[in-house]
């Protein structure tokens, strides 16, 4: 059997960020799973217009590593080596389909008034975090990843936000800064940082809109507007 780990490029060389994603019978099928973990977080991270350098560059910040214990002799599977190759695919198809839904958007707005006032879309942002102090020792911050939080936010977004049905890295970093502060990745005044162990975005469907599940929580809720500016607002304004 091979098992294929995953490792995350945030948290490089930290075992305990590394997980089991499963076990395969063949090499195949096992290459074909790591593969598709790449190009999951590739399809994360990809915004229109992005060029090929910039989007392996966002992969190696944040993208998932997986990797494949044992592998045959002779065999071998390089999640970065796959991830640059796709980079540079996934750039050359999103140019020629970004410049079709622009078309496409162009002629739906001059055809229906109602496509430029209806842009926006919903978000249920669920964070697992927790505090790290500096460690003079060390020379870095540390933490514990038992003492964390769970939290819930709700976010209506300018429809731009949302690409294929993804939140890509560069709005998630926006909502990070929202949340943490300008300079989180840096740490706080007082020595202080905040750790992100696990988010999760959720783009809502309209059926799901319809209902209006933030009505329900005591969760915050924001507007983002055109210029990316926020304002927490209460649910029923949402």
């Amino acid at each position: 059997m091979f098992v294929v780990r995953v490792a995350n490029n945030a948290h490089y060389m930290d075992d305990e960020e590394t997980y089991i994603h499963s076990q395969y019978p063949t090499w195949a099928e096992a290459v074909a799973a790591a593969r598709q973990i790449v190009d999951r977080s590739l399809t994360e991270y990809f915004q229109p217009g992005m060029d090929a350098e910039s989007l392996y560059a966002q992969y190696m910040a944040f993208g998932d590593d997986p990797y494949i214990v044992s592998p045959p002799e002779g065999e071998g599977f390089s999640a970065r080596e796959y991830a640059k190759q796709r980079c540079i695919e996934l750039c050359s198809q999103g140019a020629v389909a970004s410049e079709a839904r622009a078309a496409s958007t162009a002629d739906a707005a001059r055809t229906d008034p109602k496509a430029r006032s209806t842009a926006t879309k919903y978000l249920r942002v669920t964070i697992n975090d927790t505090l790290g102090f500096w460690d003079d020792n060390l020379g870095t911050h540390v933490f514990n990843p038992n003492f964390k939080q769970t939290f819930t936010v709700w976010y209506r977004v300018p429809e731009n936000w949302v690409m294929e049905g993804t939140v890509g890295a560069e709005r998630r970093e926006a909502i990070f800064r929202h949340l943490y502060g300008d300079s989180w990745r840096l740490g706080n005044a007082d020595g202080s940082k905040y750790f992100v162990l696990a988010c999760d975005i959720h783009v809502l469907t309209p059926p799901e809109v319809e209902q209006r599940p933030w009505l329900t929580t005591a969760q915050p809720c924001y507007v983002v507007a055109e210029a990316d500016t926020v304002e927490k607002v209460s649910p029923e304004t949402l």
